[in-house]
């Protein structure tokens, strides 16, 4: 007697009625701005009558901490007493998190919270997207490949709006950040503070809330989200972040000035995601969910598939097929109609949202980024320093930590005081390099090195602030195209304290900056911040931005000399203060620009 074998159960994608959509218009984060300013008597236009419920007030200070999510402080009471303390009274007492908008990524977050629009107007909508008048993924996060800002976004921040209506308007953050496109059209308008320390910075947004009689401050702390990125959220490193930003907010709250408040919140959180197969799904390796898709945006959180044409319905049933227990899949017109990029989509924004968009369920999003499991991604990580802080040092040990394990290197320098072809340090330390000229093709050299049989595992790149912005785009094409960690190395502002054209470009595409922590020292002992042309042992502030200087010049040349802000302003060398200068070596360039 024959017997029937039970039918193993299909697998049901997830329902889309059950996807969670931000609270648009009521408590998003898009809805924050536009509550405050209207308790300072301030109504945006096109924002309509805010829905979230603030109790007014003439100072405001918003303190956004990148990545830290509400789940996670909840998690982590022992870390954050103080943060933790608010939490009852969160969201005007009601003891409720507001809600980030869709995709919950840091470029779309701050692009609600600074022109109070959800991503479906605003247009970031997402990690990459496309570009419909190029045909290609632009990320917006490091802004690249470049489009015109103010195009892509056109809506003016809620600081433009309040600084026109004469409330006192500023953002105190890092100054890595003050002239870069995101800032530029979602969170510009009064004036940037820029501050290194995190201290600095509740000082200074304190002092500036109690500047006027209506003021509205932005201040932000990205480190929390990179300890996050690099170590996990329940590292030591991470924890620390933590039990740090606590400090800081608890040192703000303490400097509040009367009539003011203070909100803290987030542009998203994080989660750990188990290393290993069954957490992940490789797009590069599977070839029914490649099949019709031309392009591959967003990230592992949301994906935006763009398919070949005639081909988005078959891309929608596979990927609902194959990756629908582990995400919501849906198609442009479904994603729109649920809500999922706010209550409209504007006309401009529509195509670059992705023909299907699959959204990762919790507790763990399964990884669907291209060229299989990588771990952790490739970054152009740009470490920035005045001069005397050991970046050259720095870049030799990484330089040996990479090849004592086997990988083998791109180092690249120029105008090394060791000579050419070399990068040293002035700890005597030497290696071998490619000597940087105006006319270097970073990208076409590496290509040419791969494709010849050559191996490049990483790329060094020293002395960055000296190279053209368009170098600085080949090496963030490196990162994006070969899948090379790029480290660049350099000052960022010249004499002058006016960012070097290749340090800005750096700043304005780099996934990671990172502040040397070795400190240079001024004469009078205090931090050194800015970097100082001398002659004669004077201050001298005109001139060309690179010009002949020598470890080795005598007293009557050209030399340089690293300053605190303080005594840079007053034009103060150690030689104008009869003072014994730290360290006498000048910028070890030998050309005129």
């Amino acid at each position: 007697m024959a017997h029937a074998v039970p039918a193993w159960p299909e697998p049901e994608p997830l329902d889309l009625a059950g996807a969670p959509v931000p609270a648009y218009g009521t408590g998003s984060l898009a809805d924050l701005l536009p509550a405050v300013t209207a308790g300072q008597g301030l109504t945006l236009p096109g924002t309509g009558q805010p829905g979230m419920d603030l109790d007014p007030a003439d100072r405001v200070c918003v303190f956004l901490v990148d990545g830290l999510g509400w789940q996670l402080l909840r998690d982590h009471p022992d870390e954050a007493p103080f943060l933790t303390s608010l939490l009852d009274s969160s969201f005007n007492r009601t003891g409720r998190p507001i809600t980030a908008g869709f995709p919950a990524t840091t470029a779309a977050s701050l692009a609600s919270v600074g022109t109070g629009q959800p991503p479906g107007a605003h247009g970031l909508a997402g990690y990459t997207c496309l570009n419909p008048d190029t045909g290609e993924l632009m990320n917006q996060l490091r802004w690249y490949p470049w489009t015109d800002p103010y195009a892509w976004q056109p809506y003016p921040t809620v600081f433009q709006q309040a600084h026109a209506a004469g409330i006192h308007t500023c953002q105190v953050s890092s100054p890595n950040f003050e002239r870069t496109p995101l800032t530029e059209i979602a969170l510009s308008g009064g004036t940037f503070h820029g501050r290194l320390a995190g201290e600095e910075r509740m000082d200074l947004a304190a002092e500036q809330l109690a500047a006027a009689g209506r003021s509205l401050v932005y201040t932000y702390y990205a480190e929390v989200d990179g300890a996050g990125h690099r170590y996990g959220v329940d590292s030591d490193a991470w924890r620390g972040q933590l039990m740090y930003v606590d400090r800081l907010a608890q040192r703000l709250a303490e400097q509040l000035p009367p009539r003011s408040a203070l909100y803290i919140t987030a542009d998203h959180g994080m989660i750990d995601i188990p290393f290993g197969p069954e957490s992940r799904i490789d797009f590069d390796e599977d070839w029914e969910l490649r099949a019709g898709v031309r392009l591959l945006g967003g990230e592992g959180r949301a994906r935006h598939l763009y398919a070949h044409p005639g081909a988005a319905g078959d891309v929608l049933a596979v990927w609902r097929e194959v990756v629908g227990e582990h995400m919501w899949v849906a198609g442009r017109d479904e994603a729109i109609a649920a809500g999922w990029f706010g209550p409209r989509v504007d006309d401009r924004v529509r195509a670059r949202i992705g023909d299907v968009v699959a959204a990762a369920c919790p507790p763990a999003p399964p990884d669907t980024s291209p060229k299989g499991p990588r771990s952790p991604m490739p970054e152009l990580v740009f470490f920035s320093g005045t001069m005397d802080c050991g970046k050259s040092t720095l870049a030799l040990q990484i330089e040996h930590n990479r090849s004592a394990r086997g990988l083998q290197g791109m180092i690249y320098a120029r105008d090394d005081r060791a000579g050419r072809g070399k990068l040293s340090s002035r700890l005597g330390l030497v290696t071998e390099a490619v000597e940087v000229t105006d006319d270097t093709d970073f990208y076409a050299h590496i290509v040419g090195t791969l494709s010849s049989g050559g191996r490049v595992d990483y790329v060094i790149a020293d002395e960055a602030q000296f190279l053209a912005p368009d170098q600085i785009d080949q090496l963030a094409r490196v990162v994006d195209d070969l899948e090379l960690d790029v480290f660049a190395f350099g000052i960022s502002t010249d004499f002058r304290s006016k960012l070097f054209p290749g340090s800005q470009r750096l700043v304005e595409l780099a996934d990671r900056i990172e502040v040397l922590q070795v400190e240079a020292l001024c004469w009078c002992g205090a931090r050194a911040t800015h970097n100082a042309r001398t002659l004669d042992g004077q201050m001298v502030v005109e001139g060309a931005q690179v010009v002949i200087g020598d470890v080795h010049s005598a007293p009557a040349e050209v030399g340089y000399e690293v300053l605190c802000r303080r005594h840079h302003r007053r034009r103060q060398t150690a030689a104008s203060a009869h003072a014994a200068a730290l360290s006498p070596d000048v910028l070890p360039v030998d050309t005129v620009k």
